[in-house]
């Protein structure tokens, strides 16, 4: 029997890994990470644009004073699922829970023009490594080779001034130079772009501060890295910003409605905040597994206080802001980190805009680019999923402030709902009193504007004059299809005679939005059309529109349809009220 060993292609696996990451600031997200597993305790990261041979260049700069790599280790950062993570921290340093295994991450740095790593582990020799069009080696079926070269101090000094880091001097520590990554593309790569999806998808954003701080539990990892520092520049500006560790949330819970009413009458709901959280909470059906959950309900001007990223209503856009349905809900992911939305398991789409959550599991499978929690068995997900909803239903949903909140809630829907109304009735009133009257039979009609009011004037008109038509509409359906279905025997009854379609128009046009196929008549309150002209129904067939005045002066409008067995008749309402003798005036003469 023989035996096959199945190969990888190489180039292609490098290829498709590295352009797995679609948004540059996921460069920025893998960085940090390796950062942090590297203990370092300062990162200073970068994107610029300089020209270069007459073209511009997006340089991203990615730096950190972690434990740094030698001439050997350098190799498992270029290899392919080769990641090699310390497995001791440093000396009197805290141990640090570390993220990254699969040794895909690194990898979206092979997309781009060049690549180049000035690393010192503080022991062996400080090593430069580059690699020369790592993308283009790539699309032509090769492994891009990687030339590695050892240097003195006194070069590794120099070579880190030149890239604007001069604050590694000497010490250990990892510089990052990707070059025209992501096709030289910049957009993402603007400042306030970069710190939002810093401080929301990344490590450094993780929300686990303030689930310490509101369970009043503590962490070696929150503790620990609150005394590290993060330097972003991105593009747009000169300077470098320090982002504080831990995702952004409002200052305090504010649940006092008459304190809020202060600050807004109408809806002093928009300024509401309230978190629930919980650590360490085991699953229904796999105990052993554990789950932490952050439930905060904020208003949008609560919100509006510390994201700067959100739209502002009557605003220009800005690159990269957002609604909060577009990025607030309910968020599953692991090490603190927001992956995927679930807004359904605790709320229905009308509410989840109002949710800033998070549910947090270490035992989630991401997929290599960890966008998605796809890998994960269902059954876990349906665990996680069930034990969200328990928590949410008896440890949230009854406490006194979430009822407060949604009877508050309820009452100032209404109060909206009577307002809509009452704008409602007025504008609708101030309508009526710019239309004209006819009376007819000594009964007042008002001029329409609307398809629905052709209707129903035309109803209303056939009950007095019965005989004012050519023929009777016995039914009325403006949903769907033709809005009438009438007769010209009027004398039969519904069983003894043909039936034919007629449409009603508030102004007949030369794009008819119905076909000519069995239509009879089109009931219409003007006509802006002239004769000869052509009318397009929606199956694209061409009518000419055709005005024929008899002996009495009235005038016959009809649309011929070539190859039809029967043309189509056209009624201005209107005019044929106008022939006799009702004409509507303005309501004040």
């Amino acid at each position: 029997m023989a035996q096959y060993t199945p190969k990888v292609k190489e180039a292609h696996a490098f290829l498709e890994i590295s352009q797995d990451f679609t948004t540059p600031a996921e460069i920025f997200r893998e960085s940090i990470a390796n950062s942090l597993d590297a203990y370092a305790r300062r990162l200073w990261l970068r994107a610029i644009v300089e020209p270069v041979r007459g073209r511009e260049t997006v340089f991203i700069d990615l730096s950190d004073d972690g434990i740094g790599m030698n001439a050997d280790t350098i190799k498992s950062f270029l290899n392919l699922s080769d990641s090699v993570k310390p497995k001791e921290p440093p000396a009197g340093k805290p141990a640090r829970q570390m993220t990254g295994y699969k040794g895909h991450g690194t990898k979206v740095y092979f997309n781009s023009e060049s690549l180049e790593v000035l690393s010192y582990d503080g022991t062996s020799a400080p090593v430069v490594c580059r690699l020369s069009d790592p993308r283009g080696e790539l699309a032509d079926g090769k492994v891009p080779t990687a030339d590695i070269e050892d240097l003195t101090l006194e070069d590794l000094k120099s070579r880190r001034e030149a890239w604007g880091i001069q604050d590694l001097g000497t010490g250990p520590g990892t510089s990052i130079r990707v070059t025209g990554y992501h096709q030289n593309s910049k957009s993402g790569l603007e400042h306030d772009r970069l710190r939002d999806y810093i401080l929301w998808f990344t490590r450094w954003g993780s929300w686990e501060p303030k689930l310490r701080t509101v369970t009043g539990t503590t962490s070696r990892a929150v503790e620990d890295l609150r005394t590290c520092e993060l330097s972003l520049r991105g593009l747009g500006t000169n300077d470098y910003e320090k982002l504080p560790y831990g995702h952004v949330f409002p200052l305090a819970d504010c649940t006092d409605v008459r304190q809020l009413r202060a600050k807004d009458d109408v809806d002093p709901l928009k300024h509401y905040v309230r978190t629930w959280a919980f650590t360490n909470e085991p699953l229904h059906k796999n105990p052993e597994k554990k789950i932490d959950f952050l439930f905060a309900i904020e208003g949008e001007a609560a919100r509006r206080e510390y994201n700067n990223m959100l739209r502002r209503q009557g605003k220009p856009r800005r690159p990269g802001d957002y609604l909060s349905e577009e990025r607030y809900g309910l968020w599953l992911g692991c090490d603190f980190v927001p992956v995927q939305r679930f807004n359904a398991w605790v709320s229905e789409r009308s509410e989840y805009t109002r949710m800033h959550a998070f549910v947090n599991s270490d035992d989630l499978d991401l997929t290599a680019n960890r966008g998605s929690v796809e890998n994960t068995s269902q059954d876990l997900l349906a665990d996680i999923e069930a034990t969200v909803r328990n928590i949410f239903a008896e440890r949230i949903e009854e406490t006194p402030d979430y009822v407060k909140f949604q009877d508050e809630l309820l009452d100032i829907e209404r109060q909206r709902h009577a307002e809509k109304e009452a704008q409602d009735y007025r504008r609708r009133l101030k309508r009526l009193e710019a239309r004209d009257i006819a009376t007819i039979n000594g009964v007042e009609f008002y001029s329409p504007e609307t398809e629905t009011d052709v209707i129903a004037l035309v109803s209303g008109v056939q009950a007095l004059l019965p005989n004012l038509l050519p023929f009777v509409v016995r039914d009325y359906d403006s949903h769907f299809g033709f809005d009438g279905l009438a007769t010209r025997k009027k004398q039969l009854s519904v069983n003894e005679t043909k039936h034919l379609f007629v449409e009603f128009k508030l102004d007949l046009k030369k794009d008819f939005n119905h076909s000519f196929e069995n239509l009879e008549a089109i009931l219409c309150w003007t006509a802006r059309l002239k004769d000869g002209e052509s009318v397009v129904d929606l199956a694209g067939r061409k009518g000419t529109y055709q005005i024929t005045t008899q002996k009495d002066g009235r005038k016959v409008r009809i649309i011929v349809v070539p190859g039809s067995v029967h043309n189509v008749e056209v009624v201005a309402f209107k005019e044929l009220l106008e022939q006799h003798g009702y004409k509507f005036r303005p309501s004040g003469e």
